[in-house]
């Protein structure tokens, strides 16, 4: 979550372990909420309950803190990578299969006369004995 100062800021008072602290900020109430309640998780699971709050603790906490930031942004830049490689694997495939398939149906031959320039054309008319022996059977089932 990223906090914009660019944008109104206003004064708020936050509260972290019982601390107050006015900042002015641009973040909304909810996103300094979240913010908070982390940072209270982290230093629950720092300071045993009755202990007193002290500098080091929190200063502790503001690490752990810091380095699960720089955890999630390894693991992010490692999907990132191994998304990156997979898509880049993906489409050397695509091109070698691109670039070796060998058209065979004459819908793929009239996609390639039409990219050099030529007109398609319909199928070859059938030759002359195969139209007379088509032309006698439908005579023949014709009725008188």
């Amino acid at each position: 979550m990223r906090v914009n100062l660019d944008l109104m800021s206003k004064a708020v008072e936050l509260s972290v372990a019982g601390q107050r602290c006015r900042v002015v900020t641009s973040a909304n109430e909810a996103e300094l909420k979240i913010l908070t309640d982390m940072v209270e998780c982290k230093l629950a699971g720092i300071v045993k309950p009755g202990r007193p709050l002290t500098t080091q603790a929190m200063i502790l906490a503001a690490v752990a803190l810091a380095n699960d930031v720089i955890e999630h942004k390894r693991r992010a830049d490692a999907v990132a990578g191994a998304a990156t490689t997979a898509l880049q694997q993906l489409l050397a495939r695509v091109d070698t299969a691109l670039s070796s398939e060998v058209p065979t149906t004459s819908v793929k031959r009239a996609r390639r006369k039409r990219s050099r320039g030529t007109k398609p054309h319909a199928a070859p008319a059938p030759p002359a004995a195969a139209r007379a022996q088509h032309q006698q059977a439908n005579d023949a089932s014709e009725p008188s």
